[in-house]
């Protein structure tokens, strides 16, 4: 909350205010998985949906533990570029899982 919210928006609040607003943060994590677990078939299907999703920001946090010169507009390139090609090769192209990492993996840490 403090990297990007207190730094970018709100630099001058009150310390309540930040209470708040993490109180709010946290409701809406919550909510948000309330609703995967209502519309998941499966535990699966859940779990295969996390290793997707990890993935795009493990490229991020490994590009800047093993590369010196990685810097943020690579991260989010890496970001970007691997959940588009995520969300082509599962929705578009109707790819098998294992080739879903093998392109986006790929492509993620070559941006």
């Amino acid at each position: 909350m403090k990297n990007v919210y207190q730094r970018y928006l709100r630099p001058e609040a009150s310390v309540r205010h930040y209470l708040n607003v993490g109180r709010l943060v946290g409701v809406a994590v919550v909510m948000g998985g309330i609703v995967v677990a209502t519309y998941a078939t499966t535990v699966v299907g859940i779990l295969k949906l996390t290793w997707s999703l990890v993935a795009f920001f493990g490229i991020a946090f490994w590009g800047g533990v093993l590369w010196r010169r990685c810097n943020a507009y690579g991260a989010w390139a890496g970001i970007l570029g691997s959940s588009l090609l995520w969300y082509l090769s599962r929705f578009v192209w109707g790819w098998e899982l294992h080739q879903q990492f093998l392109i986006y993996l790929v492509a993620g840490f070559s941006a």
